[in-house]
């Protein structure tokens, strides 16, 4: 039987939560759903845990063991082998309303789109609250929509609400980067530039843990990791450039705001948490400067969000070159 639906699991090192997220999609139409759980070079259970649940239901689970590559190699594997009509993400350390999940499946024999739009409900570990995030765009509920007509500045969209066309995927080469923190980011973006239209539905179906060890972005992390960001920003850039010619007005203005708001964080939460000195400061001049090139409108809207990128274009950088300075002669005096 054809599968109604993808669900490709990112897992690595989840053993503790693996079984609560599998048996969230053990549903009654399960024959229609397709169940991908890909290994990412897991080191503890995780492995013998999807093997167990493989061999349960072998008609609709599957498991793809690779080696470790990262979040968007996990993404990439699940594309490549998916057969669903629609697919859609999963963390191992997530969850979906089994309930509302059957449900999907059932109403995708009807849906014909690009994009299909749920809500999702955030989990908070610490308490056992839940809270549900919504969008405005749930006015249009069970109506397929041209993405122009509902993307506005309240349209913002997360991993956990989209499932996608599987040929749209395929079709457009989508593919994430491997060995990369924040590539989430890239999975939202990316298809979502290729899509025309777009399938919302009023019922939760994601479960989003939040709050767990490990998850928090701390400074010591983008310090860390600032060179993944600025990697994912770029690998935007280029998708941008090859795509905006195809875009219409509405949906070009959103997309400038939406990487407006990355490239800023990208400058005020990741490179202006490096140490100020003249290598850092040649590395923000290059990618302000690596932006402005891509659009002009992008470049001329990061100031709105973020203070610091407005901060330090004023006067062409005068304060950090200040404060480069500044340390260079604390220095010679120590």
């Amino acid at each position: 039987m054809k599968k109604n639906l993808t669900i490709s699991i990112a897992a690595y090192n989840v053993e503790n939560y693996l079984e609560k997220t599998l048996d969230s999609l053990i549903i009654e139409n399960l024959d229609k759903l397709e169940v991908l759980i890909v290994n990412d070079g897991s080191k503890d259970n995780t492995k013998k845990i999807a093997q167990k649940y493989c061999g349960k239901y072998p008609k609709s689970f599957k498991l793809i063991d690779k080696e470790n590559g990262g979040y968007g190699s996990t993404i990439n594997s699940g594309i490549k082998e998916a057969t669903g009509k629609y697919f859609k993400q999963l963390d191992g350390d997530d969850w979906y309303n089994t309930k509302n999940l059957n449900k999907l499946v059932e109403d995708i024999e009807k849906i014909n789109s690009d994009v299909i739009y749920t809500p999702f409900i955030t989990y908070y570990e610490k308490d056992g609250r839940e809270e549900i995030n919504n969008n405005s765009i749930t006015n249009y509920s069970n109506k397929r929509k041209e993405i122009e007509e509902i993307i506005s500045d309240s349209s913002i969209f997360f991993m956990h609400n989209l499932a996608y066309n599987t040929k749209m995927l395929k079709d457009n080469k989508i593919e994430i980067d491997e060995h990369c923190f924040y590539t989430d980011t890239e999975y939202v973006a990316l298809p979502f530039m290729c899509a025309k239209t777009i399938y919302i539905l009023d019922y939760p179906v994601y479960m989003y843990r939040v709050g767990r060890e490990g998850q928090s972005v701390s400074v010591t992390g983008r310090k860390k990791h600032w060179q993944e960001h600025q990697r994912v920003s770029y690998t935007l850039m280029d998708f941008y450039k090859k795509q905006v010619k195809k875009m219409s007005k509405n949906k070009k203005e959103y997309y400038e705001k939406y990487l407006a708001s990355i490239f800023a964080s990208g400058i005020g939460n990741y490179l202006l948490t490096l140490e100020a000195n003249k290598d850092n400061f040649e590395l923000i001049k290059k990618y302000d400067k690596d932006i402005k090139m891509v659009s002009n409108n992008i470049y001329n809207l990061m100031p709105k969000y973020s203070k610091a990128v407005s901060t330090i274009r004023k006067n062409n950088y005068i304060l950090y070159k200040l404060l480069v300075n500044y340390k260079r002669i604390m220095w010679r005096i120590k």
